[in-house]
């Protein structure tokens, strides 16, 4: 897998620094943000995050709702594809959010090797032979 630029979006220090510690060590650069707010105050200041290619969705911020954290995302970031985190799953506000372009869901206590091989699926590929 070639290396990545992700967003982690993560409220919990602990699952934010578990996260990133994984996607640091498969060689991923990762900017993390622990809110709605700050995470939206980068994008619209630039600062690097115009060429993410993946983004980790905490779906239960205290200081936004998903749905206007992924509205935002989609309108700043449209192509960029979005994971969300789950504490507590939620069916109807995941049909919503997949609808949305939320393109997958996992709990925030992921196995490493599930994560790695979510990141894998969504990510485009810049070589078909590492398909």
């Amino acid at each position: 897998m070639n290396s990545s630029k992700i967003l982690l979006i993560e409220h919990n220090q602990t699952h934010r620094q578990r996260l990133s510690d994984i996607l640091h060590k498969k060689g991923h650069e990762v900017w993390e943000t622990e809110s709605a707010d700050e995470a939206l105050q980068c994008i619209l200041a630039g600062n690097g995050l115009s060429d993410v290619e993946f983004i980790l969705l905490d779906l239960h911020l205290p200081d936004a709702s998903a749905l206007e954290t992924v509205n935002f995302l989609r309108g700043h970031l449209p192509h960029v594809p979005i994971v969300g985190l789950w504490e507590t799953p939620d069916f109807n506000l995941s049909c919503v959010l997949k609808e949305l372009g939320v393109h997958k869901f996992l709990f925030k206590t992921v196995d490493i090797q599930l994560l790695l091989k979510t990141l894998a699926a969504v990510l485009p590929r810049e070589n078909p032979a590492d398909a």
